[in-house]
């Protein structure tokens, strides 16, 4: 497997994108095994979870997931997860380097309840095979009834005696499946999709996901976020569950209705550098750029937290780049 750190970078120096880029319209298959994975177990898992994260839980059943966030008492941005309920436990996707820093803030409002915290990154190798046929080429590896009719559906499936995870994919805004399988069986599924599934570099996904307009972590979303402003608040939490950590904030954010910035997609007439300011001609600063790359289809685009009033499509501000400002045009969400 290609085993190279690029989920959060889109390189430069990616040689290979145009091939790969062909390969996800068929099936482009993507090492996952920089994402980390967190274990709840014990019969007060879903409970206690509920308490402390922004989306419903509770209302998960077996089979079935959704993107939800850990926040700290002000409502920011700590942890963006993944969570499926596998039945017998629950399983959380989120950035490998956060893993370790989440349990510790989880487990701190850990008191009398039955539940176990795990990182179990190492327990699995994981992978995505992302592509309009991307179901087709992966037949045989999932339950032959399984017919996932929501975004991160998730299921078991025993192949060779090991289990095996199954997730319908809402990684980058491409159709795709996931799967988690014990490291040793890594080898020979490579093998078997070799001649079905074009491996491709991890950046790929990060290009994908910035066409569609996903923001991640820790580029969009981190402590100094509100949901509201990443604009998932309608995809990570639910207004109904009732309290947890950093709910009141977000509840009256949403009362309000209103924040002063939101993510944007950008295009870019010139490179630019991910930090960079975002300026009006009068040099008033209205935002920042969070990500950026090269994308075969679009050119130079990326993301960004725009204040409201100047972020309607074609909308044109100046990015920073060495003393130079470089044209940024505010756009619709290019893969969508």
């Amino acid at each position: 497997m290609l085993t190279l750190d690029r989920l959060n970078q889109p390189l430069g120096d990616y040689l290979e994108v145009e091939a790969d880029y062909a390969a996800i319209e068929v099936a482009a298959m993507v090492d996952l095994s920089s994402r980390g994975a967190l274990r709840f177990t014990g019969p007060d898992r879903a409970k206690w979870l509920q308490g402390l994260v922004s989306n419903d839980v509770l209302a998960l059943k077996p089979g079935q997931g959704h993107e939800t966030l850990v926040l700290e008492i002000r409502g920011h941005i700590v942890a963006h997860m993944r969570l499926y309920n596998f039945g017998d436990y629950l399983l959380a996707d989120l950035n490998a380097e956060l893993s370790n820093s989440t349990i510790r803030r989880l487990d701190f409002f850990r008191i009398m309840e039955k539940v176990e915290l795990q990182e179990v990154t190492a327990d699995y190798a994981h992978f995505g095979v992302f592509g309009q046929r991307a179901r087709e080429v992966c037949a045989g590896f999932f339950p032959a009834d399984w017919q996932p009719a929501q975004e991160f559906a998730c299921a078991t499936h025993e192949v060779a005696g090991a289990e095996w995870l199954i997730v319908n994919s809402g990684l980058c805004g491409e159709p795709g499946l996931e799967f988690y399988v014990p490291p040793k069986a890594m080898d020979d599924l490579s093998r078997l999709l070799a001649d079905r599934a074009r491996l491709v570099d991890p950046a790929l996904i990060a290009i994908v996901r910035i066409e569609h307009g996903r923001p991640w972590q820790p580029m969009e979303l981190n402590e100094k976020v509100f949901p509201q402003e990443a604009c998932i608040e309608d995809r990570a939490v639910s207004f109904t569950k009732g309290c947890y950590v950093g709910q009141e904030t977000v509840a009256r954010i949403h009362a309000r209705g209103h924040v002063n910035r939101k993510l944007t997609s950008l295009r870019f007439d010139e490179p630019v550098p991910p930090g960079a300011r975002l300026l009006l001609e009068q040099g008033k600063e209205v935002g920042q750029v969070t990500s950026v790359c090269r994308s075969p289809r679009f050119g130079l685009i990326g993301l960004g937290y725009l204040r409201c009033e100047h972020r309607d499509s074609g909308t044109i501000v100046s990015a920073t780049a060495e003393d130079r400002r470089i044209p940024t045009t505010a756009v619709e969400t290019f893969g969508a």
